[in-house]
């Protein structure tokens, strides 16, 4: 039995506006139709933090399944089955948006026969979760120069803070912290002389090769959560403007 992908499955992937939009995403709204342009991202991509994203083109959508053209680079077979998170562009309120919903491939089409006649390669899609705002600006990340006034620390405990993002961090630490992978924990993130504490959810934890000098660090990824606080997202804000600035001087100045 395949297991379901609901959209919790991805902490702190989405946006602060959480109204989602329940039923087969969109379908009957006319918003999601063929012609539209997906890009989609795999589950396994996702908790490794590796936001790689695939191209495809939506050729046609029936009441459970979508039918998408084959992506560039070709999904191989070992694809089927896997769990994916796919978004779209939209217009809402006169802007333009990108919503997404988690699904599953479920079929790899050698010849899917278009309105020409023609036969092209295609990939059968199952959604399994409500469509709600994605958010791909949380995941632009800035590395932290060892000197930055930006920090992180847990418990007290200085962090080593590699990058960040409204989304995210990578982190490294020496302490015993028993961090494992979708654990949910709250870090304090320093930035000047304020503080502010906030809540995230481990993505991955792991060791780096056998380097001498790395022998007791651990490094781990973490997801920021701070779904419907405006205030945690202007913060994080600020503090990545800060760290912008910040590289903007020592590049001047280098």
């Amino acid at each position: 039995m395949n297991q379901v992908l609901n959209w919790s499955d991805f902490p702190g992937v989405w946006g602060y506006n959480t109204d989602c939009i329940t039923g087969v995403p969109l379908m009957k709204k006319g918003e999601l139709r063929p012609g539209v342009v997906a890009d989609f991202l795999f589950y396994s991509d996702y908790l490794k933090d590796n936001f790689h994203f695939m191209h495809s083109l939506i050729f046609e959508i029936s009441q459970d399944e979508l039918i998408l053209s084959q992506s560039s680079p070709p999904l191989p077979v070992s694809s089927l089955n896997q769990k994916i998170l796919l978004t779209y562009l939209t217009k809402q309120d006169g802007r333009t948006v990108r919503l997404g919903f988690p699904a599953r491939i479920v079929e790899l089409i050698r010849g899917y026969k278009l309105a020409s006649q023609n036969r092209v390669p295609a990939i059968a899609v199952q959604p399994t979760g409500d469509t709600v705002p994605f958010e791909v600006r949380l995941y632009y990340r800035l590395k932290v120069p060892s000197r930055s006034d930006l920090k992180v620390a847990f418990q007290g405990h200085r962090l080593n803070l590699y990058d960040i993002s409204i989304g995210g961090a990578h982190l490294g630490y020496e302490k015993p912290i028993l961090w494992k992978a979708n654990m949910q924990t709250t870090l304090t993130i320093e930035m000047g002389n304020r503080m502010y504490p906030i809540e995230a959810v481990v993505l991955r934890v792991w060791k780096p090769p056998s380097v001498k000098m790395l022998l007791d660090v651990t490094f781990a990824a973490v997801r920021f959560i701070h779904v419907g606080s405006s205030s945690t997202e202007r913060f994080l804000e600020e503090a990545i403007l800060q760290l912008q600035r910040e590289l903007m001087m020592k590049k001047g100045f280098a």
